[in-house]
């Protein structure tokens, strides 16, 4: 929010305008220019079709994360490279399946640590109970005070604030997974390629 006029104005602009290119369905599109199959694939991989681009995949994450969760996604990608479509897709949707299942692991080690966290909490509230119950020291108090917040905090913080960013970026990955994906082949007019 900010006080000058011109700056609001500038904000609601910045809101009005799409960071994405709708298509003619109302789906979200995606453009990706990949001439070579170094762009495409990994370098490392043996099988080409194994592995995506880290920085192909980065990408197309980096456009999907400003696409409205009501917005189906279409990914087209332009390239010069031999590689038969269907390779091309299925290291698309092989590089978001795996980050779908990695993110949902996290998912799942976050849960077990809030709940850790949580359990903590208890035990420490537990000890403060019973040292106010059969031996009081102020200084035990604090200490046990302090730790008990903190793992209570801990808890709540890793449960709720991290696990629904984790979720939309489950949803994200889930819908690049599922994106219809066009391969477009791009014929270079470059006469040196022509004559060589």
């Amino acid at each position: 929010m900010f006080f000058r006029k011109d700056l609001r104005n500038a904000e609601r602009e910045i809101k009005k305008e799409n960071l994405f290119l709708e298509g003619s369905e109302g789906d979200a599109i995606i453009s990706v220019k990949a001439e070579e199959s170094e762009k495409l694939f990994s370098s490392y991989s043996f099988d080409s079709s194994d592995k995506l681009n880290p920085d192909l995949g980065e990408f197309i994450w980096d456009r999907a994360k400003f696409v409205p969760s009501s917005k189906d996604i279409k990914i087209k990608i332009y390239t010069n490279d031999r590689a038969d479509d269907q390779e091309i897709k299925t290291a698309i949707k092989n590089h978001f399946k795996e980050e779908y299942v990695e993110n949902k692991n996290n998912m799942k080690q976050k849960l077990y640590l809030s709940l850790a966290m949580f359990f903590a909490g208890l035990f420490c509230l537990s000890i403060l109970l019973l040292q106010h119950t059969f031996f009081y020291n102020e200084y035990v108090e604090y200490v046990i005070d302090i730790a008990t917040w903190v793992f209570f905090w801990e808890a709540i913080d890793v449960y709720f604030i991290e696990r629904s960013k984790n979720r939309k970026k489950c949803a994200i990955l889930l819908k690049l997974c599922m994106a219809e994906i066009e391969v477009v082949k791009l014929k270079k007019l470059n006469k040196k390629r022509e004559n060589v």
